[in-house]
């Protein structure tokens, strides 16, 4: 999806914080939904990666998954556009750096 602020206009995976006492699934199933509207199945623990920055640090926990209802995305605040991508694709859109070291690293 395209950032509406957070990361400029540049293109992102939707994601977020998980809650206390929330599970990592849970979570991602929540904010998935918060963001897209998208139910997830067949969801897939992938891995960990961190992002250290001068004043944030992020610890990403990364899954695959699948939409169940891959055609009824309605966004919240948090984008301006979605888009369904191929890996050849990517090449012409302003990714931001932590999606596209996601995508470097975890697209089989």
């Amino acid at each position: 999806m395209r950032s509406s602020g957070k990361y400029g206009d540049q293109w992102i995976v939707p994601g977020g914080k998980v809650d206390f006492g929330e599970t990592m699934i849970a979570g991602l199933k929540r904010e998935i939904r918060e963001e897209t509207n998208l139910e997830l199945v067949k969801i897939n623990f992938k891995g960990v990666r961190e992002l250290i920055e001068p004043t944030r640090h992020f610890i990403f926990l990364e899954f695959s998954a699948t939409a169940s209802n891959p055609d009824q995305v309605v966004l919240n605040n948090e984008s301006t556009e979605y888009g369904w991508f191929r890996k050849s694709q990517l090449k012409d859109l302003n990714i931001a750096k932590p999606t596209l070291e996601l995508i470097d690293e975890r697209w089989e």
